[in-house]
């Protein structure tokens, strides 16, 4: 924000954190009569890169992009 006014437009021109800049976060799950949901978002951000980096880490090639479907995958280790 500058002057009240929102700069950036989208992710294009807006620099997301890295995961080793992201705070330290609690997250405390409570038991309620309530049925359940909402717990299982928590760590969903963060798969697909971490599935990425693995294949990187195994193979040298890096998918740049998502969703990581089968063809997605097998084209990137195709080359």
């Amino acid at each position: 924000m500058k002057n009240g006014i929102v700069e950036q437009t989208n992710f294009h021109n807006y620099r997301i954190m890295r995961a080793n800049e992201v705070p330290d976060i609690e997250s405390i799950v409570l038991s309620t009569d309530n049925p359940s949901s909402g717990v299982g978002e928590l760590g969903t951000a963060m798969v697909a890169p971490a599935i990425a980096n693995a294949i990187a880490s195994l193979t040298g090639r890096r998918i740049r992009h998502q969703p990581l479907t089968p063809d997605i995958v097998a084209a990137a280790l195709r080359g």
